[in-house]
């Protein structure tokens, strides 16, 4: 699935991480500098917004907070990640 128009994706600090996604690649914030986590499939919605930059967890809710703006949905792919890495597959969780 890939997103248009996506300014900002937010990821974890790979030093407050408790878990890393197989196959995630490592990205610094655009704010801070703090190296950040970046998982498969938030790289698949990146696809579609090549201008967008990534952020840290802290900077980005900070922005957020400032100007406004939203959080967009957690994808499927995305609920998947988390739910392997949780250990409890749901497929309620995953909106169609």
């Amino acid at each position: 699935m890939t997103v248009k128009n996506v300014d900002w994706i937010i990821s974890s600090r790979v030093a407050s991480a408790s878990y890393i996604v197989p196959g995630s690649l490592t990205a610094n914030c655009a704010k801070c500098g703090e190296l950040v986590l970046v998982s498969p499939s938030t790289l698949e919605i990146r696809q579609g917004s090549h201008d967008s930059q990534f952020v840290c967890m802290e900077c980005g809710f900070a922005m957020m907070e400032k100007d406004g703006s939203e959080v967009m949905e957690l994808t499927p792919a995305q609920v998947r990640e988390i739910e392997e890495y949780r250990g409890q597959p749901n497929e309620k969780s995953l909106r169609r």
